[in-house]
């Protein structure tokens, strides 16, 4: 079990009552209570999230191991994609009116992007990134730079390890899909196949690492990092596999991209 050193900013709940409404409601959050405490509102958004969240865990494993391309491919990655978008409203309705958990805020960030970014990189692959890809990315940004400051003004438990490591990843990312604005438009030819593949990994993992470090709570944050670490190795086995196999081949190339749909 982690030590209370990996824990910051844990504080008993202090005394609301001469607060305003306003004031009550941002202590609330600030100690990570329920608005709406053991509703049902509370209790379907947490099914939703399971259900979906279990669907995208298995469509991604399903994707990992089966052949690239096709329609089946396709039909399944928008039904993962589906998965992941319901996961992440989801989880920011549980954000915003129950439980602000700073690592479910990160890696809520960094799974949207993870979608966001791996499917517009099938998107822009004739043209390559536009005015709303380099939107996005100075968002998560700015909101990368705002959970690190929220964290620092309010008093809520949080492990550095896990909230650094995932905003580690999400504003490397983010930056690197800001230099692709310098990328000559040629390169987006082969580029965005290793893109796609290792971005949807990312969703993917990230999914994984959302599930882990919530049904093992009690081994955070290694429950989170584990899985993360182990994620990165699939990265990097499936971009080796792909530049083996030959990633600018014809026919690699046709079956994702007709994939895409």
């Amino acid at each position: 079990m982690v030590g209370n050193e990996d824990f910051r900013h844990m504080h008993r709940p202090s005394p609301v009552s001469k607060m305003s409404d306003g004031g009550r409601l941002m202590q609330l959050l600030a100690d990570g209570s329920s608005i709406v405490k053991e509703s049902w509102p509370h209790t379907a958004n947490v099914v939703v999230h399971v259900l979906f969240g279990t669907l995208a865990l298995v469509l991604g494993l399903v994707q990992l191991a089966t052949r690239k391309g096709g329609a089946s491919h396709g039909a399944r990655g928008r039904w993962f994609l589906g998965s992941v978008w319901i996961v992440v409203g989801t989880a920011t309705t549980g954000i915003v009116l129950f439980r602000p958990r700073a690592d479910l805020i990160a890696v809520t960030l960094l799974t949207a992007y993870w979608a966001w970014s791996g499917l517009r990189a099938l998107r822009i692959r004739h043209v390559g990134p536009v005015a709303r890809d380099a939107l996005v990315s100075v968002c998560a940004l700015v909101a990368s730079v705002l959970l690190v400051l929220y964290l620092q003004t309010v008093r809520v438990p949080w492990a550095p390890a896990v909230i650094y490591s995932t905003l580690g990843t999400l504003v490397p990312l983010s930056l690197y899909d800001l230099a692709r604005f310098a990328f000559p438009a040629r390169w987006f030819e082969t580029l965005w196949l290793y893109e796609h593949l290792v971005k949807m990994i990312g969703a993917h993992g990230s999914v994984i690492t959302a599930f882990s470090g919530t049904v093992l709570w009690a081994w955070q944050p290694y429950s989170q990092l584990v899985p993360s670490t182990l994620w990165v190795a699939v990265m990097i086995g499936y971009v080796v596999r792909i530049r083996r196999r030959g990633a600018a081949s014809p026919r690699v190339v046709s079956d994702v991209a007709a994939a895409s749909g």
